[in-house]
């Protein structure tokens, strides 16, 4: 069996090199190098010792500093390789040391593949804790952990690649060490000798065979009780082979499975002889059994992690190929006939290296190998291939040249389809500008704090623009130099709210829906002036519990905001002042202008009852209609005295419309007796009012429907209520609300001409003359001042002696 060995041809396969040039993580490990290298290294020992990394037990004893200072070197030199995109030269290193067995601590072979399995867990988890302290752009951490995904991959890869070929090779040698003195190592191979004495049925096992079964030394035995181990299908074949043994007197071999009475499985590998005596009588049976349990399974695993490999290519579009300079023969992989989009082994691919070439691409091509050839340097560059089909496609070509005394001089490398990369990138990049433009035009504060450290992970240039503090300033000091120049009257309650605001998030935990909490608060700016804030914050981070450990502020500057509110106030107060004089204007004013009337209808109606005899008719008349006269204009001043006094009262609260008509009713319970007349209404609902305005609104239009009832008819006002959405009154461009009550009053008076709609709600109008029926043609005025100091709208339609229908549209 030809032996197989890790060598430097064979390594740029296993390393899987020319996949560890990335985008983001460069910048980021130099951060980490030049600020946090020591917390780094703390980190992942940590998480060793937490996770039990079997590699730890060869530095046990050895202090913390100390193995820090270890250290320090190697993640070094690690971090700096991957600032430079060198971390393919860098792991080749690592696995060239491996594999020569230069470590300084430990031997090659010592490495278990769970040090390689929890290599990647670890330095990951210690790349990612310090990511906020970097960065805090979503984009851009999701971008780092996608690269540190792809460099825990390629190094976890090519590290199980490595420890599977070093198994290899030790596998291969026991196998030809147990080729050549099989006997003589049973107990090494696991394996045990056995002899069946077939004419009185005794079965005769070694030690090694009892371990292997599980069965207890010295155990009576018999072929029944031992073939009970092997699984039933296992059982058929076995027979099989015992009864051809038998016949034919020839060795047989076999591989079977067996389940111990524990439920462990293994896999089993027997040899066996057949003894016959000169007459052909068999009398005996000797063979061997060897457990290969461990071989077997690495078999399959190796034939899973080369499906794997396969799988890992068509995976990320990156196939592998040699070049023979001296042959001019290109082998390719499957993945490369996929890139090229063509049918698997279809070409002689000898000669079809460059048919698919972009021919602007040609010279960058041939310069670059040729010089990689001349300098013995890698390559990397990008070019284009045009395909059958006319599409084109861009392609990342990385190889390096290697050479062997007495072989011919190869290129090995990878080719990988960058096309749907590139266009990702672009998007990205385009992005990137987008939001940076969006960032820079933005004038609010945006910052990110931890807040049990109190320390800033990131804070935008606009406090030094909103504040004149340096950013950099407020990351060293932290959250106690901003609550040092929050107002002290706003403080307390900030504090309090946001300890609150974090106490309930922790009670419910929801990564996917965080809530997000309203401050607003006054600043001391860099001149000593106080400026108002709104501050929008949120969870940003938890830590493993669930628990909130940073949080993400946005905060505006709402200074002018709220000095404008602040001189609003002022000026309701002023005109809140100014309408109580206006009112009480009004009453003296109307008491005044009455006092005159009371004394011209008094001293009237005396001449009229005391000097009766005394005038003519015409006298009698002139009199009467100074007396109407005098009445009309005391009912007129009352009227406007109730317009003035509208906006007295403007306290909304909830009430129920239905208690508000049932009131409306008694007021106006006399005239509704008279008429005989019929109110009928809805279950009405209970909404934001002035219940006193509205009580007046349903009073007048009531009123109104009785007043201009038609003779001879029963007065019937029905009410009735509709809810309305957004949609359904867009016409009307009314205060937003998420509804609207529509309530219509419908009556079968006099009714008017619809011309007239809009008249009949101005203030001393009337349709019809003062002789025919009674009124100012104030009360509709009223009513529509009522409804629009309620955000609503009225409208009437009218039939004329039929119906006039009153709606009201008001924000429920």
């Amino acid at each position: 069996m030809p032996k197989e060995t890790l060598t430097e041809n064979n390594l740029g396969k296993i390393s899987g090199a020319g996949k560890l040039v990335f985008r983001y993580f460069p910048e980021y490990a130099r951060f980490i190098k030049d600020n946090l290298l020591v917390p780094y290294i703390q980190e992942q020992i940590r998480i060793s010792r937490e996770i039990k990394l079997p590699i730890l037990k060869f530095f046990e004893g050895i202090p913390d500093d100390q193995l820090i200072a270890m250290s320090i070197g190697s993640h070094k030199e690690f971090l700096t390789y991957a600032e430079e995109n060198r971390l393919t030269e860098q792991l080749e290193k690592s696995l060239e040391l491996w594999i020569a067995d230069k470590f300084t601590v430990i031997k090659r072979d010592e490495i278990t593949a769970e040090d390689i399995s929890l290599s990647g867990y670890y330095r990951k988890k210690a790349l990612i804790k310090f990511l906020p302290s970097y960065t805090t752009d979503i984009h851009e951490i999701i971008e780092i952990i996608n690269e540190i995904d792809s460099l825990s991959i390629e190094y976890d890869t090519a590290a199980t690649n490595v420890y599977i070929s070093l198994l290899k090779d030790r596998i291969n040698e026991q196998l030809r060490e147990s080729e050549q003195r099989y006997k003589q190592a049973q107990e090494l191979s696991h394996a045990g000798t056995w002899a069946w004495d077939l004419i009185n049925g005794k079965i005769e096992w070694t030690e090694a065979l009892y371990k292997i079964y599980g069965i207890a030394p010295g155990t009576d035995l018999s072929f029944e009780s031992i073939l009970a181990f092997s699984d039933p299908e296992d059982q058929i074949k076995i027979k099989e082979r015992l009864r051809d043994s038998l016949k034919t007197l020839l060795p047989s071999e076999a591989y079977y499975h067996i389940t111990l009475r524990d439920g462990v499985r293994k896999i089993l590998h027997t040899k066996s002889e057949v003894f016959a005596d000169d007459s052909g009588r068999v009398y005996k049976m000797i063979g061997v059994i060897q457990d290969v349990t461990e071989r077997q399974q690495l078999i399959e695993k190796l034939q899973r992690s080369e499906d794997l490999y396969k799988q890992a290519q068509a995976i990320s579009h990156i196939g592998n190929w040699a070049w023979d300079m001296e042959t001019k023969k290109i082998d390719w992989s499957d993945e490369i006939y996929r890139i090229h989009e063509l049918e698997l082994q279809s070409l002689d691919i000898s000669t079809s290296l460059t048919q698919y070439t972009h021919p602007d691409d040609e010279d960058l091509i041939r310069s670059s190998i040729s010089y990689a050839v001349e300098t013995q340097q890698p390559f990397d560059f990008n070019y284009r291939i045009v395909l059958k089909s006319g599409k084109i496609k861009t392609l990342n070509a990385r190889g390096e040249l290697k050479s062997e005394p007495g072989s011919s001089c190869k290129i090995y490398g990878t080719l990988q389809d960058m096309t749907e990369q590139k266009a990702v990138e672009k998007q990205l990049k385009d992005y990137q500008e987008f939001i940076k433009k969006i960032t820079d035009v933005t004038p609010s504060i945006i910052a990110s704090y931890n807040i049990y450290t109190g320390k800033y992970s990131f804070i935008n240039d606009a406090i030094e623009k909103l504040l004149g503090y340096p950013a950099a300033m407020i990351m060293c000091e932290g959250v106690t130099f901003l609550t040092s120049i929050v107002h002290p009257d706003d403080l307390p309650g900030l504090m309090e709210k946001n300890q609150l605001a974090l106490n309930e998030a922790n009670k419910k935990p929801d990564a996917q829906n965080e809530p997000v909490v309203e401050f607003k608060y006054r600043m001391k700016n860099s001149s000593g002036y106080y400026r108002w804030f709104h501050t929008y914050g949120t969870v940003f981070e938890r830590n493993d519990k669930g628990l909130v450990e940073s949080v993400l502020n946005i905060s505006v500057d709402i200074t002018d905001q709220e000095l404008a509110e602040q001189d609003l106030f002022q000026k309701n107060i002023k005109l809140q002042q100014s309408n109580t004089r206006l009112e009480e204007y009004a009453y003296v004013a109307s008491h005044d202008l009455k006092e005159p009337l009371r004394k011209i209808s008094t001293y009237s109606d005396r001449i009229l009852t005391t000097q009766s005899d005394a005038l003519s008719d015409d006298g009698k008349s002139y009199l009467n209609k100074i007396m109407d006269a005098s009445m009309r204009m005391h009912n007129m001043i009352d009227d406007l005295l109730s317009v003035s006094t509208i906006l007295g009262n403007t306290a909304f609260e909830n009430y129920n419309l239905t208690t508000i008509l049932e009131e409306a009713i008694v007021s106006l319970e006399y005239k509704i007796e008279e008429s005989k007349a019929v109110i009928e209404a809805d279950e009405l609902p209970t909404v934001s009012i002035i219940p006193s305005q509205f009580r007046q609104l349903f009073q007048n239009i009531i009123s109104n429907s009785l007043k201009f009832a038609r003779k001879e008819v029963r007065p019937h006002v029905k009410i009735s209520h509709k809810e309305l959405s957004n949609r359904a009154i867009e016409y009307f461009e009314l205060t937003r609300a998420k509804k609207y009550l529509r309530i219509q009053f419908e009556d079968n008076g006099i009714g008017f001409e619809n011309e007239y709609a809009r008249k009949i709600f101005s203030i001393f109008q009337r349709l019809h003359g003062k002789t025919e029926y009674d009124g100012t043609g104030i009360g509709l005025a009223i009513c529509k001042k009522i409804v629009e100091n309620h955000g609503g709208i009225i409208f009437a339609q009218g039939i004329v002696n039929q119906s006039a229908i009153f709606t009201i549209i008001i924000p429920a």
